[in-house]
């Protein structure tokens, strides 16, 4: 009788790329939403409720946790509800940020939030049923690294643009207009001076 060997768990980084969504869908609704709803004049209260949106769904998820143990998989619940999540966020940046279009944007918001709860609760079913107990401490930390990197990712891009436009002494602005979505657009100074200079240098050496 032939035995297949054991497969090998995953290595703990996998948790990590998996929980990138999970945090950069966050990270892009808390700053980037956030800065666009700021520039709209819309509320800061109503800016706060459109973030606090996404992080609702979390509050309830112990009401849907046991459907990813007992129905599907948690792989196929992965990728149905990060496909989910992609929608959400995509749709974001086709709605206009205006005071009109607050209701649609909290649906919206909610929705992705929603998908993320179950993007957390199945990373965290694969690293219970294929971690090792030797393994789980690094899995855990791996998948907290992927939460905070995909912040990171998701809510300072925006920041990151900002700083490297104004080191060349540029600028960046957003736009939204109704019926059309955001348009994010950057202008940079330029200059001839060395294209002249270099005009020179090959005049010389003619």
């Amino acid at each position: 009788m032939v035995t297949k060997a054991p497969r090998p768990p995953p290595h703990p980084f996998l948790y990590f790329v998996l929980f990138l969504p999970f945090g950069a869908t966050a990270g892009y609704v808390m700053v980037t939403i956030g800065y666009l709803a700021s520039k709209a004049h819309i509320p800061d209260g109503t800016v706060a409720a459109l973030v606090a949106m996404n992080t609702l769904p979390h509050t309830w998820k112990f009401l849907w946790a046991p459907a990813v143990d007992a129905l599907w998989t948690g792989r196929r619940w992965y990728v149905s509800t990060n496909l989910v999540s992609s929608a959400a966020i995509i749709a974001l940046g086709f709605i206009p940020i205006t005071s009109g279009n607050v209701g649609i944007l909290e649906v919206v918001i909610f929705v992705n939030g929603l998908a993320t709860t179950f993007i957390g609760m199945c990373t965290e079913w694969l690293m219970a049923h294929l971690t090792p107990p030797e393994q789980r401490g690094r899995a855990a930390g791996w998948s907290q690294a992927g939460n905070l990197g995909g912040a990171t990712v998701g809510g300072l891009g925006l920041l990151i643009a900002q700083r490297l436009v104004a080191l060349h002494d540029g600028r960046l602005w957003a736009t939204s207009e109704p019926d059309r979505g955001c348009v994010f657009a950057f202008a940079l100074p330029y200059s001839t001076e060395g294209e002249e200079g270099r005009k020179d240098e090959d005049t010389v050496g003619g």
